[in-house]
């Protein structure tokens, strides 16, 4: 294409990387997917807005219990498995019907995306319905759960840990704009709340994609033995193998060069 070897070969290399590069990608967006990654990350991501941290226990031994309690749990019905559960504000979250039925199917059962309104209102329902009274009004509901941190976990009584106790309480003792209910200005502080944590969300999954993508092509160049400098010499000492790859490059670009998705450069 050029009429330089050289050219020729630092071209051919480049859209063999970027054959890889994108083989990569598609792989790792798959295993996204399957194994529902920015779903998992949603659900912990939420897990450490409405719980405390754990403390005075170190973090292993947190996951190996909980890694010993899956096990167990795996091979006995689950009606012996009520220790399981671990009632708390995120587990009720995830357990409300607005929350619960968001998943796809029983297989991608996690939703990997909440709307703030949902979420929200999500939030002031599981106050409103841990109310000792049904007479009360929704503002006097939820200003008794955030002063008791008492709430309503289906078969399971839980509280609101520390921490989230004190930060929505907070929330609600901001003093509502003018023609604004205590309610809707609580609502109002929980979205920003859970927008902000979103952004940091999404800049967490790009990282880890970036990583696994990363670490998926050392894989894949292990696997199908992408040696550079043989692959150099190769293209050096093979006229044909040379030209057939370049002009296998040329055409490619044209192709595709003119794809919006294609020039446009990467968030």
């Amino acid at each position: 294409m050029f009429g330089s070897p050289i050219l020729d070969i630092a071209l051919g290399l480049m859209f063999i990387f970027l054959i890889y590069s994108l083989l990569a990608t598609t792989l790792m967006e798959l295993l996204a997917s399957i194994f529902g990654l920015r779903a998992r990350l949603l659900r912990s991501t939420i897990y450490r807005m409405l719980n405390d941290d754990p403390t005075g226990k170190p973090w292993s031994l947190i996951r190996l219990k909980k890694g010993i309690i899956s096990f167990f749990c795996f091979f006995i019905p689950p009606r012996w498995c009520w220790f399981r559960h671990d009632p708390s504000l995120a587990w009720t979250f995830y357990n409300m019907p607005g929350i619960k039925y968001l998943g796809l199917n029983n297989w991608f059962k996690r939703p990997s995306y909440i709307n703030p309104d949902r979420f929200s209102k999500t939030i002031c329902d599981i106050l409103k319905e841990s109310a000792s009274s049904c007479d009360k009004k929704d503002e006097e509901a939820i200003s008794e759960i955030l002063e008791s941190g008492e709430i309503n976990c289906g078969e399971f009584s839980c509280s609101i840990d520390p921490e989230t106790q004190r930060f929505l309480r907070s929330l609600w003792k901001e003093k509502p704009v003018e023609n604004q209910t205590h309610e809707e200005q609580f609502r109002q502080q929980l979205v920003a709340w859970y927008n902000e944590t979103m952004e940091l969300l999404t800049g967490r999954y790009k990282r880890r994609m970036q990583y696994n993508t990363l670490a998926l092509g050392f894989a894949i160049a292990v696997v199908f033995n992408v040696n550079t400098i043989e692959i150099a010499s190769r293209l050096s000492t093979n006229d044909n193998a040379r030209e057939a790859l370049v002009q296998l490059a040329g055409s490619w670009i044209e192709s595709n060069g003119s794809n919006p998705d294609f020039i446009k450069s990467p968030a």
